[in-house]
């Protein structure tokens, strides 16, 4: 049923069909896989006790259970070493630094710290394919849109999709794709509806948690959008989505918090509206319940010209403005911290996230 997780996690016969691109599939596009953040073999992603299973059915129990063990353990190391390394770079920064971290320098990419090795973040438009960071060139797979996948009521299938795109999201050397749209279908008229998976919350949430599980197996993240009430492209960037606090809760914000809670999806992406007349980007209780709440630790980014301010934004939690070159963090940031409207601890947080 779709509302058992077990069915989004991965499941044997997808195994198998990676097991089939490991023997000549030619969607296998690992020897084209230029990753910067490294050339994992195909279907490698999180320890995942039930994947392991599968993989490993004919395993003694007890040699089976010591490998999960040691592998957990090897990852805890891992992670532990990466934030100790991301701890020593975020000390290592300079305010200036940290403030341009944060922000875009161009439609896709953010910018490099050479003299500490950091290099550009890299993003990739979706959520039906990896487009890179060019409208036109090398080719791109196109997958079904979003209304298509919902259409199909299959998370098992929609998790293998998630897993081909984060393929191709690696083709294009991107870390992170802008994807999936989990807003509601409201209106028939909503010029977003297609790339959207439902009218049923529940159904999204579960389409949401399969899509995300299956690029973030592939060691690229997902950018959930467009949080949230994005339901209208009627004055699109200025619009004022007026609903009440259940109404909020329990359709709007289901996959959302689906996808943070269950997927633990590397970013969220802020919508163009205002809700009850403040923006997405600068909504400080909404950006407080993602932290407070569902205990969200990935990176806050705005839509694509969707940051309406420096202090504001800055202090109610959003981490990342997109595109570059920025309009209102970068250097206004810096100069907000130097000027004590921003605190430095803030900025920290923000570079620590992107980082």
């Amino acid at each position: 049923m779709i509302g058992e997780r077990s069915n989004v996690v991965e499941p044997a016969d997808v195994g198998d069909v990676r097991a089939h691109s490991r023997r000549g599939d030619p969607l296998d596009v690992r020897r084209d896989d230029l990753h910067s953040l490294g050339d994992e073999a195909l279907g490698k992603g999180p320890a995942d006790a039930a994947r392991r299973a599968g993989d490993d059915r004919d395993l003694p129990v007890e040699l089976f259970h010591r490998g999960i063990v040691a592998e957990d353990s090897l990852n805890q190391r891992e992670r532990r070493a990466m934030s100790e390394r991301i701890e020593k770079l975020v000390a290592e920064l300079t305010v200036d630094e940290k403030a341009a971290l944060v922000a875009g320098i161009d439609l896709w990419h953010g910018p490099a710290v050479e003299r500490l090795g950091i290099p550009p973040l890299k993003v990739t438009d979706g959520p039906s394919g990896a487009r890179g960071e060019q409208w036109s060139g090398r080719p791109s797979a196109n997958f079904p849109c979003g209304s298509a996948l919902g259409a199909t009521w299959n998370p098992e299938l929609v998790h293998e999709v998630g897993t081909r795109l984060g393929i191709e999201a690696k083709r294009k050397q991107a870390h992170a794709l802008l994807a999936p749209t989990v807003n509601i279908h409201r209106h028939p008229l909503a010029g977003r509806n297609f790339e959207c998976f439902a009218e049923d919350p529940f159904l999204s949430a579960r389409l949401a948690v399969a899509y995300i599980t299956g690029v973030q197996s592939q060691g690229v993240g997902c950018t959930v959008k467009h949080f949230v009430a994005n339901d209208s492209e009627f004055e699109r960037m200025t619009i004022s989505s007026e609903l009440d606090e259940r109404t909020l809760r329990e359709i709007s914000l289901v996959p959302f918090e689906a996808a943070v809670t269950e997927a633990g999806t590397w970013a969220l992406m802020t919508a163009y509206n205002r809700v009850h007349g403040t923006y997405c980007s600068e909504h400080e209780p909404l950006l407080r319940m993602l932290r407070e709440e569902w205990g969200f630790e990935g990176v806050v980014m705005s839509d694509w010209y969707g940051t309406h301010s420096t202090v504001a934004a800055a202090n109610a939690g959003l981490d990342l403005e997109m595109p570059g070159p920025p309009q209102w963090f970068g250097t206004p940031l810096a100069e907000a911290v130097r000027a004590g409207q921003v605190p430095e601890v803030t900025l920290d947080a923000k570079a620590r996230r992107v980082l």
